[in-house]
């Protein structure tokens, strides 16, 4: 923690610099040392009558109003008495307040039209001067109103300013009831500070934080995991889905920070619940196991699966943290190692997120679904990512739908000297290839429109793009498995 977290090859996710009121408090070290933060996103509620432009309503609007509470929210105001506190006087209606500024109350629309700026009751040598005026000072009292506290006279003020007050020996105070510009001892400014009124939780809108101590943890201990319904007592918990990821980190672990990808997988695998209701699914490169934790809230069984003790061990514990998701549908998370640049599956006992026979006849005979969110970044990665993928679907026994969302992020490059999105333009190049082997299987690649639902809240951007690739085999050639 001494050292600079964030360097000038560091990559932090939109996602958390853009979340509406998001707490970003850390919450331990992870085995590596870096600090590990919460964040919180909300599930909105599904409804069969509401259509897409109806939830994308919903969403900005809910968006608009985290905005208006978080930036621009006065104490114990609401958003609409804030609107209208600029040019409102406490006590009068709208239409008094459009008319208030030339109008004086008792006055004809007549009175008004010939008296200008006059205040009922003034001459208009009075008026001239009320421009600066407090009322009930003269203008004298009104020129020296910068230095002078209030209820002394201007010859008072004079006479502290050039001799100081009297004060009295015992207690150092003025003499006078009172004070204005007091002289200590030495002959300096001796200022009574005001102390300030410190704002409760509710009128400030933020919560009260109490500092904590951090240490790096030790292997996982679940039994301290808070449960949600418990935290919150209320349904609402059961739509909020508990993310543990770091903030900023090399481009090696960008895995440990939630992208918007995974958000967009997760409206996919919402709004297609019939598609993978019963499944077995694979996700590869799960990253914090956003995707994963959603998808077995509908499926039956998902691998999670991803490289780094580090990351899966973050994987399991958000697992754990959202297991109210998967109660009522019953579905199972499990967290593996699986490793593109190695062409078979970690079976080894001694490691901790290992294989087992169980599990790799499992995926070969039942897995029927593939999902992949964010992982094309680096071109060698990209090619190990559609190596691996060719590799799973040859083995599998089943037809296979492979579901990949990417967002393109545009760059100025020195050799285009131009706008442009290499990685994305290679991951467009994979495509095209995977299409051209022959098979089996036989690979078909076609763009899914992005007009399905929102249900996750957070910022869906135009740049995001959802692909599904289908792995089909001859029917003769495809081996039968009982259904799952």
């Amino acid at each position: 923690m001494d050292s600079v977290t964030f360097h000038h090859d560091s990559v932090l996710s939109d996602v958390h610099m853009l979340q509406p009121r998001a707490r970003h408090l850390m919450t331990r070290l992870n085995r590596a040392g870096q600090p590990v933060f919460v964040s919180r996103f909300r599930l909105l509620p599904q409804d069969e009558t509401g259509g897409t432009s109806s939830r994308k309503k919903r969403v900005s609007e809910q968006i608009r109003e985290d905005q208006i509470s978080g930036g621009d929210r006065a104490s114990g105001q609401s958003p609409v008495d804030q609107q209208s506190s600029g040019d409102r006087v406490s006590g009068q209606s709208p239409e008094d307040q459009q008319s208030s500024g030339d109008r004086v109350s008792g006055q004809s629309l007549e009175d008004q039209q010939s008296s200008g700026d006059r205040v009922s009751g003034q001459s208009q040598e009075d008026q001239q001067s009320s421009g600066d005026r407090v009322s009930g000072q003269s203008l004298e009292d009104q020129q020296s109103s910068g230095d002078r506290v209030s209820g002394q006279s201007l010859e008072d003020q004079q006479r502290d300013r050039v001799s100081g007050q009297k004060q009295s020996p015992d207690s150092g105070e003025s003499s006078d009831e009172d004070q204005g510009v007091v002289l200590d001892q030495d002959g300096d400014f001796d200022f009574t500070r005001r102390r300030l009124r410190r704002l409760s939780p509710p009128e400030c809108g933020r919560d009260e934080v109490c500092p904590v101590l951090l240490s790096q943890v030790a292997p996982l201990d679940f039994q301290d995991l808070e449960d949600p319904t418990e935290e919150d007592g209320t349904s609402e918990a059961m739509n909020i889905l508990r993310i543990e990821h770091t903030m900023a980190t090399l481009l090696e672990d960008v895995g440990k920070q939630v992208w918007r990808g995974a958000l967009l997988l997760a409206d996919w695998v919402l709004s297609q619940r019939g598609g993978f209701t019963g499944a077995t699914v694979l996700e590869l490169g799960a990253g914090t196991g956003l995707s994963s934790i959603i998808t077995a809230s509908v499926a039956k069984r998902v691998y999670c699966t991803d490289v780094g003790e580090d990351l899966l061990s973050m994987c399991t514990r958000n697992v754990s943290l959202n297991k109210h998701l998967m109660e009522h549908n019953g579905g199972e998370v499990r967290v593996r190692q699986l490793d593109w640049l190695q062409r078979d599956l970690c079976t080894d006992e001694e490691q901790e997120f290992s294989w087992s026979e169980e599990d790799v006849a499992d995926l070969y005979d039942h897995t029927t679904l593939i999902i992949a969110a964010d992982v094309v970044y680096d071109d060698d990665f990209t090619d190990a990512f559609f190596r691996t993928l060719y590799q799973l679907c040859s083995s599998f026994n089943r037809s296979c739908d492979i579901y990949i969302s990417i967002e393109k992020r545009l760059n100025f490059t020195l050799r285009h000297m131009d706008v442009c999105c290499e990685a994305y333009e290679h991951f467009r190049r994979c495509l095209s290839q995977l299409q051209d082997l022959p098979g089996p299987p036989a690979f078909t690649v076609q763009r899914v429109a992005p007009d399905f639902p929102q249900c996750v809240m957070y910022e869906r951007v135009e740049q995001l793009e959802l692909w599904k690739v289908s792995a089909s085999y001859p029917s003769g050639q495809q081996e039968t498995s009982a259904d799952h």
